[in-house]
């Protein structure tokens, strides 16, 4: 028996039918998933962060955001409380990050493939959530580069090859522990500039084990849409 989780179509279609407040501020506008004022804090232009202390092997992450305020609660609120209506400016902001990622890479042939390669999903993730909310936001991020005339695909080229343990509430070090040798790549397309991308970059174990299973398949750069406060921004 197939078994069919309805909870995603659920959600689309009730945010279809209800009034929906801003999953930032709560207020009810009817400007959408963000009202413009809360918008903003996903506008900033991006920036490159390095966490500290940096994972050996990470380059700098392109990010749009601080994790904190009007773009924490976004994100929260696509991943832990099902708003997929915010996959779009979520994907806007991860666009405009990968964007000026690949421009500090080595420009590659007119038909060179460029692929967003969002990191792995756990089975035990999925399964909570019923979907990949981070599969998502790197879809709309790849339809918006494509609207700006920028050749780029949603890749979900890695994969996990072990169980992990849950990232919160372990130190740096014990998340580098935790990833270490988890992931492998498959089906790199050749001669691709590949932008790994996640929702937030904390102590940037999870990225830096993605380049480490990613890197020896082609060029690589790393975006995100959010870093938290306390590393640093700049």
């Amino acid at each position: 028996m197939i078994s069919l989780d309805l909870r995603p179509l659920l959600a689309d279609a009730l945010e279809l039918v209800l009034p929906a407040p801003c999953a930032a501020c709560r207020r009810v506008d009817g400007e959408g998933a963000l009202c413009r004022r809360c918008a903003q804090a996903l506008a900033d232009p991006p920036r490159q962060h390095r966490p500290v202390p940096c994972p050996p092997g990470l380059p700098g992450v392109w990010v749009t955001a601080g994790y904190e305020g009007a773009a924490r609660e976004a994100i929260v609120a696509h991943k832990e409380r099902g708003r997929r209506a915010l996959a779009s400016p979520l994907g806007r902001a991860l666009a405009r990050a990968a964007e000026a990622a690949l421009l500090g890479m080595p420009p590659g042939g007119a038909v060179t493939p460029i692929a967003l390669v969002p990191v792995p999903s756990s089975r035990r993730s999925r399964r909570e959530r019923g979907d990949d909310p981070l599969l998502r936001i790197t879809r709309c991020a790849a339809r918006s580069l494509r609207e700006r005339g920028v050749p780029a695909t949603a890749a979900p080229l890695l994969c996990l090859v072990r169980e992990t343990r849950d990232q919160a509430g372990l130190a740096a070090s014990e998340r580098h522990a935790n990833l270490r040798g988890a992931m492998t790549a498959r089906r790199v397309p050749a001669g691709a500039r590949l932008v790994i991308v996640d929702d937030v970059v904390t102590t940037g174990a999870t990225l830096a084990e993605a380049v480490r299973a990613l890197g020896p398949h082609g060029r690589v750069a790393v975006a995100a849409i959010a870093a938290t406060r306390l590393r640093r921004l700049g």
